[in-house]
């Protein structure tokens, strides 16, 4: 019987758990216990219902609300949990974002993916753009062999933001991809890596010298008769309905909760795990730990993997707030920060308006909103009691619309050094990283501080591991 550990219980820890219970239905001989330090499961992924007097039963997510549909991993998890009926896909009729540009929302261009426009009239009429800055984008396709030849010979790594200058300028680079990649990871683009954060676009550059040219091709190639899937996934209940139905499924004992790791080390054939509940021996460890955490549990193990674990992080404060009442809002799934002015907080980045992103979590006329602090200035909002961020979440809010209610539902969710930095270089210690592992069988890395922060990546990542721990004589697979 191989005995697997896992250690961490948030979304990769329960996949993996999933994974190894299904492996022993179908006939695997293994045991395995999860480790974890707190009193749930989940991680990041973390619901909230709440049934209002005058509004009724709202979803209210406190960490991720979806996932990206493109990448199918997690949509096929929950398939296979029995969810399919339960999958809610974006309202994609009000599909736009919005830029706060000195205090006002303006329109992002539509057809954009990402920073990449598809649409040549929405980069013309874009009251956002200067002149200049519109030429810049229309003139990019005619550059592809310019842009092509300078990708071949681009051999190292590049910051997110010489990437997106190199195509469409300076001003693109801090209208869109500023506030794009501050909304998904709170890092600065000077510092985030082209090759980690946007492999997708370095492949299209590789290919196609011009972005838009490349995207273009690809939608051209596309099915014109089948209507593009919806581009976010989430569910009805919410999303931690996926963590409970993974639970539902595996017996309560394979579960320590309240079970912090204190040790972890390594004789020649076994994983040696110290907790409060005493020591216990594993075949194969799956740690599926913050970065920081990785990082104290290997200092015994290897040294320079702990080291190699010193990620940056930053941190993000979540604020939720739910409003009896109606006010015109603007046909977006919610807005990012381009230039906040001064009547607003330097650590706002962006703000979902859930009831038209997913309207199954708001009854009408009922409205939501999530507020996101990050970035370079959260120690300012994180040294703030509770009260005290929920009313600074409303004065941002009244700041775009003065004639909003007050909030009858106010939820302040803090997420410390929750959000992995993939800085320049990041690749390269991945790939380090990965030559370590190798050389400690039994030894798994699951988690979003190697390649992907979404969902989808999490989830295909824990199974990949999951199987490749409990494969006999395997050698550790790598992070991909």
């Amino acid at each position: 019987m191989k005995r697997i550990a896992i250690i961490g219980g948030g979304i990769s820890g329960v996949t993996a758990a999933f994974e190894l219970s299904r492996l022993q239905r179908d006939g695997e001989s293994l045991e395995f216990t999860l480790y974890e330090s707190d009193d749930r499961l989940g991680g990041i992924v973390r619901t909230r219902h709440a049934i209002l007097s005058g509004v009724g039963h709202c979803v209210v997510e406190l960490g991720p609300d979806g996932w990206v549909s493109g990448k199918t991993w997690a949509r096929d998890l929950a398939v296979e949990l029995g969810l399919e009926s339960d999958l809610v896909p974006s309202n994609d009729a009000e599909r736009r974002t919005l830029l706060l540009c000195d205090g006002k929302l303006e329109a992002i261009p539509d057809g954009m993916r990402m920073m990449v426009p598809l649409d040549d009239d929405a980069i013309r009429n874009s009251s956002i753009l200067s002149a200049n800055a519109r030429k810049e984008y229309l003139q990019e396709p005619g550059r592809a062999a310019e842009l092509r030849r300078v990708a071949a010979e681009t051999t190292g790594d590049i910051s997110v933001a010489d990437f997106v200058r190199r195509h469409f300028g300076e001003e693109a680079t801090r209208t869109f991809a500023g506030p794009l990649l501050a909304g998904i990871f709170g890092g600065d683009i000077e510092k985030l890596s082209a090759r980690s954060v946007m492999p997708f676009f370095i492949t299209i550059e590789r290919e196609h010298g011009s972005l838009i040219a490349g995207l273009r091709a690809q939608r051209d190639a596309r099915d014109s008769t089948a209507a593009p899937p919806a581009i976010f996934t989430s569910l009805r209940a919410g999303l931690s309905s996926l963590i409970d139905a993974m639970v539902e499924q595996l017996p309560a004992s394979s579960f320590r909760m309240r079970h912090p790791v204190l040790s972890l080390a390594r004789d020649s054939a076994d994983w040696i795990i110290t907790s409060a509940a005493g020591t216990e021996r594993y075949r194969a460890v799956l740690l599926a730990t913050p970065a920081h955490v990785t990082r104290t549990l290997l200092f015994e193990v290897d040294r320079e993997l702990s080291d190699l674990h010193d990620i940056p992080t930053s941190s993000a404060v979540l604020v939720a707030l739910v409003y009896d009442g109606k006010i015109d809002l603007p046909a977006a799934f919610g807005f990012l920060v381009h230039e906040a002015g001064q009547k607003f907080h330097p650590a706002l980045l962006a703000g979902t308006f859930s009831q038209n992103k997913y309207p199954h979590t708001t009854p009408a006329p009922a409205m939501q909103f999530r507020v996101f602090f990050g970035g370079p200035h959260i120690s300012q909002v994180e040294e703030l009691d509770d009260d005290a961020i929920a009313q600074l979440a409303q004065q941002q809010l009244r700041h775009l619309f003065p004639e909003i209610p007050a909030a009858d539902l106010v939820i302040v969710q803090r997420w410390p050094n929750s959000l992995p930095q993939y800085e320049i270089g990041h690749e390269n210690r991945v790939r380090e990283i990965e030559s370590h592992v190798a050389a400690l069988p039994g030894l798994h890395l699951l988690g979003n501080a190697y390649r992907g922060v979404g969902l989808p990546d999490m989830v295909r990542r824990a199974r990949e591991q999951a199987r490749a721990s409990a494969a006999r004589n395997a050698n550790p697979s790598r992070i991909l």
